[in-house]
């Protein structure tokens, strides 16, 4: 391991000598292939006619901060081990200096920014995230007011987006602030997608900067970026405010589906009438029914809030029984997910004391409508299992064993008859 890193070091020693030796001989003509290599490995683009970046490439502002000075290559990082990065910038691990810290964090300008996915945005793994990765870190990085005013200065959109992190464990205002004046100017939508990603949702609410970013970010050009501020928007801290729910509204009918995904599943925690009847409105809509299961996610969460057991709406209550009532079901009437959310995660303490609280909730009334969904075999057997286990999690043990001999008179011989009993037997046990 120890032959490898000084055989890499020897290697950038060597490449800094010629370089030095050349640049007091003959100039080199521009465009040459060493300038045009030299381009790449700092992470530049030049044209093949002069070396000087295209029309279409020219640097931007954030493009002229921090730049690294490690002399690091992308090939001889992509050789480097987790321990070779560590030896190479880090006398202690457990008490790095700000200075080490911040020269290591530089190297994540080697990370590929992967934006594949539908919804995620994020770094490759390399050396340089794993080492970095926030949970293995977190104790041993120095102060953040020594690295955060130089790293957040940096020319790379990688280590940017990374400080960005920070905004999810706790910090001094003073350093809340040095963050959100930053990303006054920031432009590049990696930064802005983790900026929003980890911005903690009290933030977002009673930070004036950090509220006027999140609106700001509703209005980004990228699908991604408003899809994660659609996550703050919709915000159990902003429940009473009306701004929010006005927005979020707005935002599930967004023109990116992941846009309107997020904000129909993070809808609930307003807890509002205006955003229910929104909600309502899509799953009245059948053209809609690729959003039916995240504005059921919200419905629940207003009525059932199976993580706080706080809210107990119930408009939203009767909103989601008219839901599952209607007929004709089919393979997508009520459709997939829709049900399977409306299982009960609570303790049984917790739960009781839920109840004591939804006055309205007739359990008796609940489990005749989802008992009507488990044997009509229009609907699809998924939703008719999931219904199984919704009336195991919130009804009597007796209506729960009533459903056997109702099963038992459905056709046996159908496939999908079977699935729903062996879906039956399982949460029986």
């Amino acid at each position: 391991m120890k032959h490898t890193f000084w055989t890499i070091l020897s290697v950038l020693l060597a490449a800094a000598m010629l370089l030095t030796i050349a640049a007091c001989g003959k100039q080199e003509p521009a465009g040459s292939t060493d300038e045009t290599t030299a381009a790449a490995d700092n992470g530049g683009t030049t044209s093949p006619d002069n070396g000087e970046p295209t029309d279409a490439e020219q640097p931007s502002a954030e493009d002229e901060g921090l730049e690294a000075t490690d002399g690091l290559t992308q090939e001889a990082f992509d050789a480097m081990t987790e321990d070779e990065l560590r030896e190479m910038f880090v006398k202690d691990m457990d008490n790095i200096t700000p200075e080490e810290f911040i020269a290591l964090a530089q190297t994540l300008r080697f990370s590929t920014i992967e934006d594949d996915d539908d919804s995620l945005m994020q770094l490759s793994s390399n050396a340089a995230t794993k080492l970095l990765n926030p949970s293995a870190i977190r104790n041993k990085k120095p102060a953040p007011e020594t690295y955060l005013p130089q790293l957040l200065a940096s020319k790379y959109p990688q280590v940017r987006g990374y400080v960005m992190q920070d905004l999810y464990f706790s910090l001094s205002d003073e350093n809340i602030q040095t963050i959100m004046d930053a990303l006054k100017t920031e432009t590049d939508p990696f930064v802005l997608y983790q900026a929003c990603k980890f911005l903690a949702p009290k933030l977002a609410v009673q930070n004036a900067d950090a509220k006027d970013f999140v609106f700001r970010m509703t209005e980004s050009e990228y699908p991604k970026v408003r899809a994660q501020a659609a996550g703050l928007i919709g915000n159990r801290k902003a429940q009473g405010m009306p701004e929010y729910a006005d927005k979020i509204i707005e935002m599930m009918k967004d023109e990116s589906e992941v846009v309107r995904e997020k904000a129909c599943i993070n809808a609930g925690d307003l807890n509002d009438d205006t955003v229910l009847d929104a909600l309502v409105a899509i799953l009245n809509d059948p053209a809609q029914s690729s959003l039916h299961d995240d504005c059921m996610r919200s419905l629940a969460d207003m009525w059932l809030d199976n993580v706080y057991h706080d809210y107990a709406n119930e408009k939203a209550y009767r909103a989601t029984l008219d839901y599952l009532n209607k007929t004709p079901r089919s393979g997508n009437q009520p459709a997939f997910g829709t049900v399977s959310c409306l299982k009960s995660t609570a303790k049984d303490d917790q739960l009781a004391k839920w109840k004591e609280k939804a006055t309205f909730f007739d359990e008796n009334e609940f489990f005749a409508v989802l008992r009507d969904l488990v044997l009509d075999e229009a609907a699809g057997y998924n939703i008719r299992g999931d219904a199984i286990n919704v009336i195991k999690s919130l009804c009597s043990a007796e209506l729960f064993g009533s459903l056997r001999a109702d099963l038992e008179k459905l056709d046996a011989g159908d496939i999908h008859n079977q699935w729903v009993m062996e879906a039956y037997e399982k949460a029986a046990q």
